[in-house]
Parts: C-alpha cells; sequence; structure tokens
C-alpha cells in the first residue's frame, strides 16, 4: 500500500482576498494554499480579521451573556466607521 505524505499549506488569513480565495476552494472541494500567490505576504484584509473577531465576541456574548450584548451592540457599531482601526473589546 502506498504511502500517504502530508504536504505544508499556508494560507494569509490577513490577505485582503483571503475570502473570496477560501470561497473558490471550498467550491472546487481543494485546499487552499497561499504558498504560491503573488498575494502571499499581503496584509490588507488585517481590519476586516479584526472585525471578524469581534463579531466572533459579540457572538459569544450574545449566547452566553445575552444581559450584555446590547452594550456590546453599540459599542462595536460605534467602532465600524470608515477608516476607524477597531480595537479589541
Amino acid at each position: 500500500m502506498g504511502k500517504h505524505v502530508r504536504a505544508e499549506i499556508w494560507r494569509n488569513i490577513y490577505c485582503r482576498n483571503y475570502g473570496e480565495c477560501l470561497d473558490r476552494a471550498a467550491k472546487q472541494d481543494t485546499d487552499l494554499d497561499c504558498s504560491n500567490c503573488p498575494l502571499q505576504n499581503d496584509r490588507g484584509g488585517a481590519v476586516d480579521f479584526l472585525y471578524d473577531t469581534e463579531g466572533c465576541v459579540a457572538l459569544l456574548v450574545a449566547i452566553f451573556r445575552p444581559e450584555y450584548f446590547k452594550g456590546l451592540k453599540k459599542r462595536i457599531h460605534n467602532f465600524k466607521k470608515p477608516g476607524r482601526v477597531v480595537p479589541f473589546l
């Protein structure tokens, strides 16, 4: 029987195109590997990553501590204005 060799896959989650590439890889049922991409060092999506992180935190708060969610929702909305860097909660 043949041996299975696991290749290392490198992903740049901060790339501005990460979401689009991940969607394409999922639709094609393939792995996403950024190692040969010309944008492999791109950091244009870092702010989007922070927004996603805050959204995940807000979801957890809404599920486990709903009494705190209303104030948190207002705070996140105020930070999501064009040109603002969103700090972690």
